[in-house]
């Protein structure tokens, strides 16, 4: 077997163990992946937002969107039971937020 496909099934496992569910849809085919792209443009649009109130400029937009990344990951998801946050089903404790 292919070293690749059978990372890929510990990773798969992985995810389900910790109540995770990987969806694989087909390349060039925005239909199928809605949640993502919705994904996608909130976290441009928060990046947007924070670079605009903080007046820096676009070089920082990968600093910016690292962070939307952070916040978001410690924000509770409607897909994940208990109001849990993709922090807290990937790591098993509760995120902190001190730093932000």
């Amino acid at each position: 077997m292919n070293i690749l496909f059978l990372e890929l099934i510990v990773t798969v496992n992985t995810w389900k163990s910790r109540g995770m569910h990987h969806e694989m849809t087909n390349a060039n085919t925005p239909q199928e992946s809605g949640v993502a792209e919705r994904l996608n443009r909130t976290i441009l649009e928060m990046t947007r937002a924070m670079l605009f109130e903080s007046k820096l400029p676009k070089s920082f937009r990968t600093f910016a969107v690292n962070y939307t990344r952070e916040i978001l990951n410690r924000l509770p998801s409607w897909a994940l039971p208990d109001e849990k946050t993709p922090y807290q089903a990937f790591h098993s404790k509760k995120p902190s937020v001190a730093h932000l």
